[in-house]
């Protein structure tokens, strides 16, 4: 078991390689892949409002897309391309941000998998790995906020152990056009 202050530093130092993944930190030579997978992701602004904006992926990358608590740091979140080892090319990205809404938990920001890598598997054994690495560091959950509009998103998350409701967000006064999130918990 590893020490719990040392998954962040670990996680931007150095590769976390499984038999068949490999998440490596994002830097600003990582722009054209993270705008490419995400340009997948083509039901992204009907599920959450909101486009992929340049200045999303700069502050990802940059550790300055933090959650919404005062004590948010830059120290604490981190973005890792995720390569398939056997196709040797980025597959996908997540972004991660230890301490939201607690010490004991690791939030995914963000996670994408390509279009073209998607019902291979690849999104179920990220998360996977992902749960075995912060299970290691002593974390307890990990979590995720999903849009009520995205079904599929929500299929997936309860398929990979995410099933204990956080919270429940929703634009006022409801109509058609607004949205709301659900902030949902996997045990470790």
């Amino acid at each position: 078991m590893e020490k719990l202050e040392n998954f962040m530093p670990d996680l931007k130092h150095q590769p976390y390689i499984t038999e068949t993944l490999r998440f490596r930190r994002a830097t600003h030579d990582d722009l054209s892949t993270l705008r490419h997978i995400a340009k997948s992701w083509t039901q992204k602004e009907l599920t959450e409002g909101e486009p992929f904006t340049e200045e999303g992926y700069i502050a990802s990358i940059e550790g300055t897309d933090l959650p919404p608590i005062p004590t948010a740091t830059a120290d604490r979140q981190v973005t890792l391309i995720i390569e398939s080892i056997t196709l040797d090319c980025p597959i996908g990205f997540v972004e991660l941000y230890h301490g939201y809404p607690d010490e004991d938990t690791l939030w995914i920001g963000m996670f994408v998998i390509d279009a073209d890598a998607r019902r291979h598997g690849f999104g179920k054994t990220a998360i996977e790995a992902l749960s075995l690495l912060a299970s290691d560091y002593h974390l307890k959950f990990m979590g995720i906020g999903v849009s009520l509009k995205n079904w599929t998103g929500l299929k997936f998350w309860h398929s990979v152990g995410f099933k204990t409701l956080f919270s429940v967000h929703v634009d006022t006064p409801y109509d058609a056009s607004k949205h709301g999130l659900v902030g949902i918990l996997k045990t470790l």
